[in-house]
């Protein structure tokens, strides 16, 4: 699975924290690292322009001789959410395999409903607000609560509560994810990106 990581409008230092600390999540926790495959927007690209996003995309997928049914993932934060939602719909649209979307923060941004997608919040009022704009497939919150870049930079500091939506649309094999589960976030995106790669992660 491709992992498509959209970062926001900060320092690319802020990035690099992030993909080391999932990384080493991933590693230590399951098995799934070869599986796994992150890419990182670059720097350069606007991390709310679609468009730009499905041709750096399209691009790799070319150079990597990937399948078309090879199925993707899509990781936002802040402004990076405009981005990988847009762009995940796109890619959907064109026939390529969405097999969720996460979104750290990006406050006010609905998420769709044509794929399975759950939002991190920095504190519980962010993620929780963002719930009236369509419930999403599970959310979590910092508690304490973090600062919007600290949420970024350092996920596997940032400890909150899971709360799964029993109602969503997509029958979900969560496994170890429990309701009012204390996690860390980095932890957190680790065991949903295994269940997102597991081929029967879901129906609709």
């Amino acid at each position: 699975m491709i992992v498509v990581i959209c970062p926001g409008i900060h320092p690319p230092g802020l990035t690099d924290e992030f993909v080391a600390a999932l990384e080493r999540a991933i590693a230590t926790q399951f098995d799934i690292a070869q599986a796994l495959q992150l890419w990182v927007l670059p720097f350069e690209i606007a991390p709310y322009a679609p468009d730009l996003i499905g041709s750096y995309i399209s691009k790799r997928w070319q150079q990597a001789e990937l399948l078309p049914n090879t199925p993707t993932t899509w990781i936002g934060f802040s402004a990076g959410v405009v981005g990988a939602v847009a762009a995940a719909r796109h890619w959907q649209r064109q026939g390529g395999t969405v097999k969720g979307l996460i979104a750290l923060d990006g406050w006010g941004l609905p998420l769709g409903d044509s794929f399975p997608r759950f939002r991190l919040g920095h504190d519980r009022f962010t993620a929780q607000s963002c719930e009236w704009l369509g419930a999403s497939d599970g959310y979590f919150y910092c508690d304490p609560a973090v600062g919007h870049l600290d949420l970024w930079r350092s996920p596997q500091q940032s400890w909150g509560h899971w709360q799964p939506n029993q109602k969503s649309s997509f029958k979900l094999n969560l496994g170890r994810l429990d309701r009012d589960q204390s996690i860390d976030a980095v932890q957190l995106l680790a065991q949903l990106l295994l269940v997102l790669d597991s081929p029967a992660t879901f129906r609709r």
